[in-house]
Order: structure tokens, then sequence, then C-alpha cells
């Protein structure tokens, strides 16, 4: 009876706490999920939230097993009570989130039910590494629009590249790309701000000096590539290209990025850390849609199997990056020498993190594909020999010391595959030299001349608009203006943007011409920001080669994120006071409406040697204008409209100042009314007429191209006669 009666009271003790400690749990659940885990990204802590969790409920497990104390065992055995309710309370939250009130599922994005909650299911479907199977069956089924994940969408339209690595983009790359952590790489960071920095830096690795060195180490293991090939055909033996292609992929790429080669090719065997990461990039497959996997498997699993092999090569890597910086050798240049060399606030170790991903990486990624595109062009030849023998007698003959465009080899749509010289097919090649798009026929290939690289100065100029008064920044840009016939006069090729904030030259670039004679020509422009009392931003440099200039110096341009339309403005229209106020004024019409003004000034007076189909407007072209306003990237509506504001009213306001003008149809409107006189002018006839020569039966169209007059796109999409 006593023993009864223990018990009940040891229960009326213990129900009514065990109640609080499971209510606890699942408040505490439901708490974590909606305020802590649903924000912001948690796969790189995965690794510490396992290790947190397993502590907890094995500390309160052993504790309840091994404690003496009645209390204290009931008072861990409610804990245990709370923690399951917690777990249970958490992944329920998580469950009925992701099922039923996610911004993805309220949203209404297709895709199979089970990928809403977990990423495991995928993890599962692709463990043989065909992901790109499984994805083109959702695709098949879902659109182009598919929920891969509780947080995912995988998107097959092709605009998906402009609209999320296009540069006006505010994506960020995935977390995926967190693989290497702790370690950091170009390739992976996804800071763009952090991503644009490192990558000035790598450029100058690439400079014409610095490819001249590598190019000097990668010519040695193509010829260790020959010798080998040579080899195996003198004693008869077949050649295993995807081991030679391999070899000679991670052979020169080693030597690229720590002047160390694998001499996998001297030695005809692979090497056996690249044989080790090539089984620890094998988990890549399996768990790519999952990085959280990734950071367990690679920072808590024992280190055996793949997951071995995998801290070995990256313990490799640093050893040899190690090794390589402790060899002080001014003739030992390599993309690390590049690298390290860098200036800035940025600390040793902190380098070391950077030098030692990027080398991981690159090595990676500058050898498979390496081997890839050599086995792809390798097995095109080997099935298409008559090419081979047709590549062979080009290289042999080409003198690289010669001129501009020599040859083109066209397949016609007569069928015909011709040669076009300024002696053979002498019509079609003057076509092809500067008449538009390629409607008369399919260019496989042309020989050009190349010249040799001079040295280079550019120079950059930003001022704005704000707190300026609108005479004061019209008069520096008039002053701009009709300078610029005596900049482009000097071999200066000018660049610049105006908007209705601020004027942008970006810029001004000038072969055979130091800094300082540029800043020269660019002095009154300057002289007339001072006098004008307005701030401005101006840098000019000298570069070794122009190829230096351009990596350097230029901005990287994306001139389809504009919907824009286009005119040529003749030296004439700055020739007077008057003329170029009268330009300034339309300019100022376009910017205050909405639009923005480019232009690309550059002195194309001289007549070339042989003759060309350029339109002749451009000779007498002070710069090019290109008139645009920016893409609405989700709204086609909005870029109609935008595109018939520049059809309407924009490029008129130029062509009332230009009344027999053109307009270069690389980036014009591409609703230009008579498009025939103003973007071929008085070559236009005798083009059409070379086009119904070598496409008689109008195989080949182009919107605005040469011919297109005679078809119409239907509303529909269909592309009919006219007539």
């Amino acid at each position: 009876m006593s023993t009864q009666v223990e018990n009940c009271r040891k229960f009326n003790m213990f129900s009514l706490p065990i109640l609080l400690y499971c209510g606890g749990g699942i408040l505490t659940g439901i708490i974590a999920h909606l305020a802590l885990f649903i924000h912001g990204e948690w796969h790189i802590r995965a690794p510490e939230l396992l290790i947190f969790h397993t502590l907890l409920f094995t500390s309160a497990l052993a504790g309840k097993t091994l404690g003496s104390s009645t209390e204290y065992r009931l008072l861990l055995e409610g804990l245990l009570y709370a923690f399951s309710c917690y777990v249970s309370a958490l992944l329920v939250s998580i469950v009925v989130y992701r099922l039923w009130f996610h911004r993805l599922t309220r949203d209404g994005f297709p895709g199979p039910w089970y990928l809403r909650l977990s990423k495991l299911c995928h993890v599962w479907e692709v463990r043989t590494s065909r992901n790109y199977l499984l994805l083109e069956g959702l695709r098949q089924k879902y659109g182009d629009f598919v929920r891969t994940g509780p947080a995912e969408i995988t998107v097959f339209h092709p605009e998906v590249f402009s609209a999320v690595d296009g540069p006006r983009s505010q994506c960020v790359k995935s977390e995926w790309y967190d693989l290497l952590y702790p370690f950091r790489a170009l390739v992976s960071s996804r800071d763009k701000s952090i991503h644009a920095s490192r990558r000035r830096e790598w450029v100058r690795g690439f400079t014409t000096k610095a490819l001249v060195q590598h190019e000097e180490k990668i010519l040695k293991h193509i010829d260790k590539l020959d010798q080998c090939l040579e080899k195996d055909a003198l004693s008869r033996k077949q050649s295993e290209m995807r081991d030679l292609c391999f070899w000679f992929g991670f052979d020169a790429m080693g030597n690229f990025i720590f002047s160390k080669s694998f001499d996998m090719l001297s030695d005809r065997k692979w090497h056996s850390i690249v044989t080790r990461l090539q089984n620890a990039l094998s988990l890549l497959g399996p768990l790519t849609p999952a990085p959280w996997l990734v950071q367990l498997g690679l920072r808590l699993s024992p280190k055996v199997w793949v997951i071995r092999d995998w801290h070995d090569t990256v313990a490799w890597g640093k050893g040899q990056m190690r090794t390589r910086m402790e060899q002080v050798n001014e003739k030992q240049i390599d993309l690390t020498h590049y690298l390290m060399e860098q200036g800035g606030t940025m600390g040793y170790e902190e380098k070391l993190y950077w030098v030692h991903g990027d080398s991981l990486l690159a090595v990676v990624a500058g050898s498979e594909p390496t081997a890839y595109v050599l086995l792809a062009i390798l097995c095109e030849l080997a099935k298409h020999p008559h090419h081979t023998e047709k590549i062979y007698e080009e290289l042999r003959e080409i003198d690289v010391n010669d001129l501009k465009v020599l040859e083109f080899e066209v397949l016609t749509g007569a069928g015909e595959y011709l040669k076009a010289t300024p002696t053979e097919n002498q019509d079609l090649y003057w076509a092809l030299s500067g008449g538009g798009g390629g409607t008369y026929g399919l260019v496989h290939s042309m020989t050009v001349k190349a010249y040799a690289d001079v040295k280079t100065s550019a120079a950059n100029l930003t001022f704005s608009s704000q707190g300026v008064s609108s005479e004061a920044f019209n008069s520096v840009i008039q002053t701009f203006l009709t300078t610029l016939p005596n900049i482009t006069d000097s071999g200066v090729v000018c660049i610049w943007l105006l908007t209705n904030t601020s004027f942008t030259l970006s810029p001004a670039s000038a072969p055979n011409l130091t800094a300082q004679q540029l800043e020269s020509l660019l002095q009154p422009t300057l002289d007339s920001l001072s006098k004008n009392g307005i701030p401005y931003n101006y840098s000019a440099q000298d570069f070794p080669s122009y190829l230096d200039s351009y990596n350097l110096a230029h901005p990287k341009y994306n001139i389809t994120e504009a919907n824009i339309g286009g005119r040529f403005i003749p030296r004439s229209l700055v020739s007077s006071n008057d003329s170029t106020r009268r330009l300034m004024d339309a300019m100022n019409f376009i910017i205050e409406n909405g639009g923005e003004v480019s232009g690309v000034a550059v002195n194309v007076t001289q007549l070339p040697d042989v003759p060309n189909s350029v339109n002749p407007a451009w000779r007498t072209a002070l710069f090019s204008a290109v008139i645009a306003i920016p893409y609405g990237l989700y709204d086609m509506q909005v870029n109609i409209v935008s595109q018939g504001k520049i059809t309407n009213m924009f490029v008129p306001k130029l062509a009332e100042l230009t009344p027999s003008g053109a307009a270069y149809l690389n980036e014009a409107d591409p609703g230009q009314p008579d498009f025939q006189e103003i973007f071929y002018g008085a070559n236009y006839d005798k083009l059409l007429s070379i086009k119904q020569k070598y496409d008689p039966n109008e195989i080949f169209y182009g919107l605005k191209a040469v011919g297109s007059e005679a078809w119409q796109i239907q509303a529909d999409g269909r592309l009919c006669r006219v007539g």
C-alpha cells in the first residue's frame, strides 16, 4: 500500500511539470523557427547546429541515466521531453510553413510537393550524379519555372541569364558557392563588391606582359603533348587521348598557378593527388542540391573514403602554395606572383586564405574544361579529317603581320562554299566588309590582319549636375563637344555618357599618346569645369599595351540592357556656337524626358586601301550618338512604350539636326523608318543586288538587314512575305 501511495505521489508531482516541459518545448520549437531559422542562411552553421543539438540531447540522456538523485533525474527526464517536443514542433512548423505558407507556395510556383519539404529527396534522386536528367523531366512536366526546393526556383527560360547575371542584377550567387569555406576564392565570392575587388587583382595576372610569360610555359606542355603523340605513332600504339588531354590540362595549370607541373605527361601516369581530387569531386554530383550536407560531410565526417581524399587535396594545395611563397625568385612568374604582390589593406594571413582557395579552384576550373574542350575538338577533327588538312594549310600560310580582313569563307544561300577576297568574289567581299548582318550567307571563317600592339594611355572623367546650374553644366558639355574634333584627330577614341544627373567619359583611349599628352587634349574641358566651380573626378594612366588599357580602364558594358536608338552626329554640327547649342538642346530634351545619351567619338575619315560597304556617313561623323532608356526586365509593355518613345520622340529630335543623316545599325532603333537610307546610305541598292545574287531563295533574314523589307513579322510571330 505504501508503494502505491509513493508512486501516485510521484505521478502527481510529475504529471503537471511534464505538461509544462512539453508545452515549453513546443513553444520554443515554433519560436525558434519563426523568429530565427526562417531568416537568413544557415548552411554554413549546419555543423555547429548539429553538434549543439546532439550535445544537448546526449547530456540530458546521460544525466538521467547516471544521475543518483530522484529529483535531478526527474528534471532531466522533463528536459528530454521538452527537447523531443522542441524538435517535433520545429519540424512540424517547418513542414506546415513550407507546404502552405511559404511565399513560393502562395505565388503558385509548380513543382513536386515533396521538394517543397526538403532537398533530401533531390539528393536521393541524383545519387548517381544525373541531375540534368531530373531537371529536364521537371521542365517537361512543369514548364520553365519549377519549384525545386523549399526556397528554390529553377528557371529554364533563356532570358534568366540577363536577369540574374546581368550588370544591373541584384542577385547574388547561391549558397553552393560556400563550398570552400573557410577558404575564399574569386569564383566562389558571393559579395559583389569583394568579387569586383578581387577580380581587379586577377586581371593583373592577365596583362599582355603576363600572357606572354604564361604562353612560354604553356608551349612547353604543348611540345610535351606532341612528343607523347609522336612516340605513340612511331610505336604504332593507340593514344589514350582522354588521359593525355587531362594530363596536359593539369600539368599546364599547375605550372600556371604555382610554377610546378604535375609532370603527368613526362611520367605518362596519373599523379596521385589529381586522382584523389577527382575522387573527392565525385561528392559534388549527389550533394550539390543540399549545400548544408556538403558542410556536414566535409567538416564533421570522419576522414575516410572520398572525404579523406578531399582533405588531403586541400592540405596538399596549401602545402604547395606555402612552398611556392617561400621561394623568392623574380624570374618565377606565375598567377601566385601576381596575386600576392598586390598592396592594399589585406593582411598576409587573409591573403593566404584567398590564395589557397583561388589555387584549388583554378586547378580544377582550369584543367578539366581544357581537357574536355580539347577532346571535343580532336573528336570532331577525327571524324572530319578534311577539316584537319584545311586548318593546317591555313595556319601554315598565315602571316600574322599582314592586313585587316583578308578573306571570308562563306556558305551562301545558294549552297555554295566560297572564298571572298579583294580579288576573288570581290562583290561578296565588299558586302561582308561593313554591309550589315549576315544575310548574304553563313560566314564560316575569316582571316584578319594582326597589328603590333602599342603603348596606350587612357583617361576617365566624371562630374555631376547635382547642385550645379544648368547653364554651368551645359557650358562644360558644350566645351567638350567643340573640342572633340581636335581630340579624335589626334587618334583618341572617346566613349561618354550623358544623363540627367551626370556626365561620364569612360574612357578616352589614346594609342601612341602619353597620359600627359592626353590630358592636354582634355584640358579645355577640365578648365571649363574649374571655371564653373564644378567638382570632378579625373584620372589618366599610361599602359604598356592597348590590351592592358582595355582590361583596366574600360568599364564592362552590356548594350542589350536598354532600349536604344541612334544617329551619327557630323563634325559640322559642332563647328559653330549656334549649331552646338542646338545639339545641346536636343540632348537636354532627351535626358529631361527619361532618356540617356552616349557617344562613341572616333576619326574614321581616312578611306581604306580596299573599298568596303561601310555606311559612307561614318566618314564625316564626329560621333555615333546612342539614345537609351533602361530595360524593364519584368514588364515587356514598359519596353514597348520606351522603344516607341525613342522612335517617335528622341530619334526625330536628332534627325531634325541631321536631315540627310544616318545611324550605326548595331546601335540603332529597331523600328527605324527608312532604314535602307539611314543604315546603309548610297550602298543599299548594290548590297541588295549582291544579296539577291548569293541568296536567291532568301534563306537568310535579319530585322532591318538588307532585303528584310520583303518580309513582315505577323502578330502571331510568324515571318511572312509581304504581299
